[in-house]
């Protein structure tokens, strides 16, 4: 019967617990260090009290009566139950004060950034007043039959008020964008590459001036030069960028998500985390540019020019690359599951912990290319390449063998022989 009485009390007690613990948390309860510590505090207490109560109940059944030391066990098992109960709904309480502390100090710090951010961008309007006075200048001058170039002091007055132009969080009702973005400065570049400025003085306003985290989403900028530029951290997503000069150009961080870019020169550009994710690349020069930590998700890439690129740790699921001189490239670490290189020429290039996993390669040359650890999907990979009229087919099947992906990453991968 006693025994039956503890099983009660402790499918009671849980029950409590549980409720109490439905009532207060609504989020994951273990990821706060302070209420582990608390609890387990709690437990060694706790433990403590039941070692001391139950010597003292040993002590005094030998001295009373079985009746009495039960009620008086009974009396202490309760005694504890309530408080345990009042210890964590203790805690529970002081620990939901405290999100809600947390929470109203959030809501405070928002709320002053967005006034610092509102405070730049009035800022940033009064300086629009300047850049049309600068803008009727430049105006003036190309229109001037004497003037066949703008004047060092408009070039040099160009690149400062950009440079005024601080990039800022905009306001989207009551919420503020992640990326720090200048629309200022998107609208100086906008209005200059539409002028008719010699080429030597806008290489000169290109040159000197930052343009970088410029918003210029969904902007018309066919066939600008903008050869060289500062263009890091630029918003460029579904901009128009065809034929557009961009040799040289440091388009680090940049968002180029969807833009158009058909037969662009990008030799040599910098491109490094760039997202390129579903953008019209065909027919780009991009020989020497570097690409490293690029999403390039869906990319169009058919007929363009990637020679000695680097592309390593680059995201190219689904690209198209076919008919892509990839002659040189360095893809260590590249996903290109599912891409199409059907007729690309990738002779030299470095494939090394690539995925090659449901690639299309038929017809292309892969000739001296280096396979090391490079992951495929099926088993008969190797065979399948004669299948598929791969230029080098027999050479690979000589120098690699196929091995099951202990890493999980893929299913297979290629492994040198060892003569």
């Amino acid at each position: 019967m006693k025994s039956k009485r503890n099983i009660l009390i402790a499918v009671l007690f849980l029950i409590l617990i549980s409720l109490v613990f439905n009532i207060f948390f609504e989020s994951d309860l273990f990821e706060y260090t302070s209420f582990i510590v608390g609890f387990l505090t709690s437990l060694v207490i706790v433990s403590l009290y039941l070692f001391f109560v139950k010597r003292r109940n040993k002590n005094l059944s030998e001295n009373k009566s079985n009746r009495i030391a039960s009620k008086y066990s009974f009396s202490n098992t309760l005694l504890i139950i309530l408080i345990v109960a009042v210890s964590i709904v203790g805690s529970m309480l002081i620990f939901k004060q405290k999100k809600i502390a947390e929470w109203q100090s959030e809501i405070e710090k928002n709320k002053i950034a967005q006034q610092s951010e509102l405070v730049k961008s009035i800022k940033q309007g009064n300086l629009i007043v300047l850049m049309s006075d600068i803008l009727n200048q430049v105006d003036i001058e190309i229109k001037e039959p004497s003037n066949d170039s703008l004047s060092e002091e408009t070039i040099n007055r160009i690149a400062a008020l950009s440079y005024s132009f601080k990039p800022y969080r905009s306001i989207e009702g009551e919420i503020m964008t992640g990326k720090m973005l200048s629309s200022e400065r998107g609208q100086l570049l906008l209005s200059l590459s539409k002028m008719n400025i010699d080429s030597a003085s806008f290489s000169k306003i290109v040159l000197r001036t930052s343009f970088s985290n410029v918003d210029l989403k969904g902007a018309d900028l066919r066939r600008v030069n903008l050869t060289g530029a500062d263009l890091r951290g630029a918003n460029f997503r579904e901009a128009n960028l065809e034929g557009a000069k961009l040799s040289g150009a440091d388009l680090k961080d940049a968002d180029l998500w969807g833009a158009n870019l058909k037969k662009a020169n990008l030799a040599g550009a910098k491109l490094n985390r760039a997202d390129l994710g579903w953008a019209e690349l065909n027919e780009v020069d991009l020989k020497k540019a570097i690409l490293n930590g690029v999403n390039m998700t869906s990319a169009r890439l058919k007929k363009s020019d990637l020679t000695d690129v680097e592309l390593k740790w680059a995201n190219c699921r689904g690209a198209f690359f076919n008919k892509a001189n990839l002659s040189g490239v360095n893809l260590y670490g590249t996903t290109l599951e599912k891409a199409n290189l059907n007729a690309a020429n990738l002779s030299t290039a470095k494939l090394l912990y690539s995925n090659l996993s449901e690639a299309s390669l038929e017809g292309a040359n892969m000739s001296e290319v280096n396979l090391i650890i490079a992951g495929v999907k099926e088993e008969n990979w190797l065979n399948k390449l004669s299948d598929w009229n791969v230029i080098g087919a027999e050479e690979i099947r000589k120098k690699y063998k196929i091995e099951i992906d202990k890493s999980k990453r893929t299913n297979y991968h290629l492994k040198k022989i060892i003569n």
